[in-house]
């Protein structure tokens, strides 16, 4: 199994002041399924394109098994990489098309039969080696894409967003199909998606990068729970966190944000109390919200019932209140109905709470103090 390390990777393109990827570091361990995720245009992809050698690393060192690879080719590189387009020679049937680079590294005819096979049934595509790509289904083609990259046996695997083309059903079978995969072969694996729940169901640590810079790099449930700041916060999770703007009392004990008060976690209380009398804000996740009567000392947030969105299993409640639109998610017992009042309470022990400023989550700020 492989690692790779990333240390300072740093790629700026000709004319442009800002890098695409700025000094990003992750240390990537043998057999690990790392997930880049973030929004379009912060790196994710040409961090990824710079370990598969497709771009030139400005500055920063990349290195796979100890060795340094920035000046190594890409065909050296013994990496495989699945885009999101396919890339299927559509002239070719799908065992040529996965066969295609194994002649291309002469290696002999039965090998390369039985490699083939053996691959396509792992992905489930063994009945569709004679037909050409036009003849799958978009899933299918997915899967052929996988196969090619699989029957290399590379040390390494590169997926470049490979579920975006995708409808709902397939992403959701295909990504299963890739943790099971992985699960088999143990190699060590870099994917890349702009979707948090892709990122968080296949990554066994997800590197968060915005602006071409790491911004936290951890398991997802410590991303859920602790995340670093509020980027972090807003991007994992669906829907995304509500934050709202609090002020926090005198001794640091609790926070008010419009007509409404919460009585401050305990291992925040000390960060806040350094802020007393100043702004904050304040991030509540919809599942951590209560409907109905405060049973913690908190001052109920009343609000407007404006939109229902019924998933099945739970309902998404848009309220209106005086800081603004809340989410919330309900999970148990009828859902209010739409203009209906409803009281909002958040759950104290679930809430997070930000520098107005830098954006850096307090209780990060509290654990480097101690630090």
């Amino acid at each position: 199994m492989t690692r790779v390390e990333l240390d300072r990777l740093t790629k700026v393109y000709a004319g442009k002041e800002r890098p695409a990827v700025d000094h990003v570091s992750i240390d990537i361990a043998p057999g690990e399924l790392l997930v880049l995720v973030g929004p379009s245009g912060c790196g994710k992809s040409t961090a990824l394109r710079m370990v598969a050698g497709l771009e030139e690393i400005t500055s920063g060192e990349l290195r796979i098994d100890g060795k340094r690879m920035n000046d190594v080719p890409p065909k050296d590189r013994d990496v495989a990489m699945v885009f999101q387009n396919y890339a299927l020679y559509p002239h070719m049937s799908v065992f040529e098309n996965m066969a295609f680079g194994l002649k291309l590294r002469k290696m002999p005819r039965p090998e390369i039969e039985s490699r083939v096979k053996d691959t396509a049934k792992l992905v489930g595509i063994e009945h569709y080696l004679t037909r050409r790509p036009r003849e799958l289904s978009g899933g299918e083609r997915q899967r052929v894409a996988l196969g090619r990259a699989l029957v290399r046996r590379p040390k390494l695997f590169l997926f470049d967003e490979p579920l975006s083309n995708l409808d709902a059903k397939l992403r959701t079978s295909v990504r299963a199909e890739i943790a099971r995969l992985h699960h088999q072969l143990g190699t060590t694996m870099i994917y890349v998606t702009h979707d948090q729940v892709e990122a968080m169901t296949l990554g066994q640590r997800i590197a968060v990068l915005e602006g071409g810079r790491l911004q936290q790099c951890a398991d997802p449930m410590t991303l859920y729970r602790r995340p670093v700041n509020r980027f972090v916060a807003g991007f994992i999770g669906s829907p995304s966190m509500n934050f709202l703007t609090g002020r926090v009392s005198s001794d640091g004990s609790r926070v008010t944000f419009g007509p409404a008060a919460v009585t401050a976690p305990a291992e925040t209380r000390a960060a806040l109390a350094a802020r007393a009398e100043q702004e904050v804000v304040l991030g509540v996740r919809p599942e951590h919200w209560r409907l109905g009567p405060s049973s913690d000392g908190a001052t109920p947030l009343p609000g407007r019932v404006a939109v229902r969105e019924p998933l099945g299993n739970e309902t998404l409640v848009h309220v209106d209140t005086a800081v603004g639109e809340i989410v919330v998610r309900v999970s148990q017992g009828e859902p209010p109905a739409v203009e209906q009042q409803v009281d909002l309470v958040p759950d104290s022990a679930h809430l997070h709470a930000f520098d107005p400023a830098s954006g850096v989550s307090l209780l990060e700020e509290a654990v480097t103090a101690v630090r």
